[in-house]
Parts: C-alpha cells; structure tokens; sequence
C-alpha cells in the first residue's frame, strides 16, 4: 500500500494517549527530537496562529526552520513544512514507509504507532535529516501526553485555557491547564497568554505558575496593559524566580492591526537575565498584528517572545553546523551574545516586524471571498473561539449578520458555540462533513433545541453539496456568508465558492 494511503488508513482520529510508543520510535532513530533546538506551543485556542507568526519571523534569519501544526485543512503535507515550503511527496513517502517497517519490528500489530505518532516521528527525523536549526512544534491535544511532549525545549507556550476535549482532559479549566502545562521543562522560559481572565482563569493560571515555581521557571505573560501591576503580584507571591510582563495595547486612533507592546520586568534582581534581557530592548513600540481578531496581538506578543528566547539556541545552531567552534559554548549555555553581537535591538525590531508582515495562515478569520458576497470562515470549535469570531466579523461587518454554515465533531457543543455567535447570525445551516466523527445534523438540532433565546432561523441539511449550494445561494442575497465550527469544513467551503456557478 502507498504510504501516505497507508497512514490515511490509520485514521486521524484514533487516539491512545501515552509517550511509550514515541519514545521507543525516537530511540530507533537516535532521539532526533533532541538534536534540534525547539520551542513547544500549546493552548485551547491560539497555538496555530502563535506557530505561523514565529515561524515567519524566523524567516527573517539565517537559520533554518521547522514547522510542525495540525489538523491539516486540504492535505496532509501541511502539517510539515520545512522553511516555508510542504514536504514533498517523495519524501513524506519514504520516510513513512521506514516508519512502518520499523514499527512492525517494534510494535504488536494491536499497539503500533497512531496516526499523529507516526507523523510527529516523521516530523522529527524530517528535521534532522534537513540539518533544521529550530523546530516550531505545536502540540496536538493537552500536552502531558501528547505525541510531541518529548522535547527539551528552549521555550514552552501556553497560549489560552478554555474547555474542550473534556473527555480526555478534564472538565474544569484549571485540570486542563495542569495537562497543558505538561509540557512545562525545568529551568525553561514560559510564555503564556493572557489566560488570567475571569475566576477560572485566574485558578489557571495559579496553577500554572504553581507548576513553574516548583520547576525553577522564569515566566513571560502576554496581557492587557492594566493587568500588569495585577499579573506581577501573581508571579511574586509565588516566587518566580524571573520574567516579564509583555504589556498589550491597541494603538490609538487605529483600526485595531497596529499594537504597543512594552516589556515590563517583575523583579529587579531576577536570575534570568542573561536570557530575558533580550525581551526589553526589542519589545517596546508599535507593532503590526498580521492576523485577524482580537486574540491575535496576545498570540503575536507570545510569538515575538518565543522567537527572541529560541534565536540565540537556534543561531547557535547554524553556526555550529559550518564548523564554528564558539557556537558550541553559546548553544550550551543559551547565551544571547552572539545573536545581539549581530544584531542589534534596532535591526532586531524590524527583523521581527518583517516577519510578521509575511504571516499567512488558512483556515482562521479567513476572508475568502470579498463582495457579492463577503465570504469569512473561521475552523474554531467552541465557546471561547466562537465568542472571537463574532467579535472579529462585528468588527469587520459593522454589525451586518451573515448566514453561517455550521458543521462539527461529534466532542464538540454546538449550543455553546451558537450561544456567542447569535448576534452575527441570521439564519444556520447545519450540516456535516464526510467523516465518521461528524457530529449527526439531528444530534447538532436536538442540541440547539434546548437554545429557547436563539433570534436565527435553522436549516438542516444532512447533504453537504446540497447544504454548501443553499448557503451561497442565501449569503448571495444576504450579502454575507459565515462557516465555521469545524476546520474539516474548510476544503468543502473552499471547493464550492471556486466552483463556477
């Protein structure tokens, strides 16, 4: 069998939580995970977009980069993308089918590698081979026990907290964010977002901060800029032994793109300076949000932190790779010295701005169609990712109210995620993707139901074609189509609004 029809065959969604099979895999290949500087990202909602914005800040250097995302919304090959560019067939080929023959030797028929296992492998031996500099790594669910939690990273990313995959994680925020803080490493920067927000956000957060006192953790928080004084009590009463607060503020007087942020130490005497220092010279000014949504100047101060803390490991690196013989002293001690000996805080500013200008990533806010009709798509799935859509499309539609085309798995609460959207909605139409976890259109109106206050009109549609052509059809004369709940939706809506009509 092909590979990648092979690894199709596994099915996406089959899960069996646990890092023996990984770590058996790695040590086949000589722990090529290791061997490659790497920041790990994880979060609710906000680790994809965070990814894209550091990788294409990266780009800006001359380091070599890896990224590792998912789900993937048309192919596969998105999920590994080695400066800039997908892998290829040929190689994504061969490297599965060494993947499989090695897990047949390895493993039980009945206990081989699932399909994120196999290709978080893939992924990591991929770099190793391309000689990567850094790995930009996105975790697939949780944290603790996922697939990617077996790196030594040079900085970890928890970019926001809310419910979702309750079943596996838990069904209070605050368990979440302990899975979530899994990935947490000894000794190692920790950036967040602003997950402090409300009382289960705060409980969150003070047991995230729990988990960095106890591993000697400097901690970084992208937040409000009234939040400072707020976040850096936090931080003292638990004794942090270093960090910042990355303030966060809308310029005046523009459209809500271009963001002031300062870097605002805790403490004077912290331990990390060596390695935050970097963060106060560079993060202090205006900056341009290269996504859309609100969410999005946090998750770009989270993804300007991580690449100042990982540049200098991964400039190290490069350097080490064509035989200098100092880079091996700054990769080990993390220093920054040769990346500012290079750079200044000047050139370093415009360097990460011109890489945020390059930001491109499907699938989030997307405006796909602009005029008769202004199409938008966003693949977030529950309550808090909901509530942003609508915020964005009321900023970006000046009230108007679109048609939305829902679809979702069968984990996700479709009441909750109609519960914000009802104000930029007019009419729903429901229906479902080609896939065994979609959740049953009688299932999603049944939920909905129990929804006594809705102000839309609901339309079922079990057929997807028939379900996509009624929609362009009613955000034609409504002037405004919306589709979201599920990133499986996306090829479909994409396929349809290019078909010629």
């Amino acid at each position: 069998m092909d590979p990648i029809e092979r690894l199709s065959s596994l099915g996406q969604f089959r899960m069996r939580l646990g890092l023996a099979r990984m770590n058996r895999m790695m040590e086949k290949f000589g722990m090529p995970q290791l061997r490659i500087p790497s920041v790990h990202v994880a979060g609710t909602n906000g680790k994809g977009s965070t990814c894209h914005m550091m990788d294409s800040i990266v780009s800006t250097f001359p380091v070599s980069r890896a990224l590792y995302t998912s789900p993937h919304l048309i192919r596969v090959h998105e999920r590994l993308v080695y400066d800039g560019l997908e892998v290829e067939d040929e190689e994504l080929r061969s490297i599965l089918g060494e993947i499989f023959g090695i897990g047949e030797s390895l493993f039980d028929p009945d206990d081989m590698p699932t399909y994120f296992e196999t290709l978080t492998t893939a992924f990591f031996e991929l770099s190793r081979r391309r000689g990567s500099d850094l790995s930009i790594v996105e975790v697939g669910m949780g944290g603790r026990f996922d697939a990617t939690n077996i790196l030594e990273p040079q900085a970890v990313c928890i970019t926001s907290i809310s419910l979702d995959h309750i079943e596996h994680l838990g069904d209070e925020e605050h368990s979440i964010a302990r899975e979530k803080a899994g990935i947490i490493r000894p000794s190692t920067p920790v950036v967040l977002g602003p997950i402090h927000r409300g009382d289960a956000g705060t409980r969150s957060l003070g047991a995230i901060l729990d988990i960095c006192t106890s591993n000697g953790c400097p901690v970084i928080i992208a937040a409000p800029v009234e939040d400072v004084g707020l976040l850096s009590e936090m931080m003292r009463s638990r004794s942090i032994p270093d960090g910042r607060i990355i303030s966060v503020e809308r310029a005046e007087g523009e459209d809500g793109d271009k963001v002031v942020l300062r870097s605002v130490p805790f403490r004077d005497d912290g331990s990390f300076e060596d390695r935050l220092s970097i963060l106060d010279g560079v993060i202090d000014g205006c900056f341009d949000s290269p996504l859309q949504g609100n969410m999005q100047m946090f998750n770009m101060a989270c993804a300007v932190s991580l690449s100042l803390l990982s540049l200098p490991g991964a400039f190290s690196h490069m350097r080490l790779s064509k035989g200098e013989r100092g880079a091996l002293s700054d990769l080990i001690e993390g220093s920054t010295v040769a990346l500012r000996t290079r750079y200044d805080d000047d050139e370093l500013a415009s360097m990460i701005k011109t890489g945020l200008a390059r930001t491109r990533m499907m699938g989030r806010c997307e405006l796909l169609n602009s005029g008769d009709p202004d199409i938008v798509f966003d693949g977030g799935h529950n309550r808090e990712a909901a509530s942003l859509f609508a915020k964005n499309i009321k900023r970006m539609f000046r009230e108007r109210k679109g048609v939305l085309l829902l679809a979702m798995m069968e984990d996700k609460d479709p009441g909750a995620y109609l519960e914000t959207m009802g104000d930029v909605v007019s009419t729903v139409i429901v229906t479902r993707v080609d896939l065994d976890r979609s959740k049953d259109v009688r299932t999603i109106l049944k939920e909905l139901s129990s929804e006594s206050s809705r102000d839309f009109d609901i339309h079922v549609r079990d057929d997807i074609d028939q379900a996509l052509n009624e929609w362009v059809v009613m955000s034609k004369m409504n002037g405004l189509g919306i589709a979201g709940g599920s990133f499986y939706l996306y090829q479909p809506v994409v396929e349809r609004i290019r078909r010629p009509t």
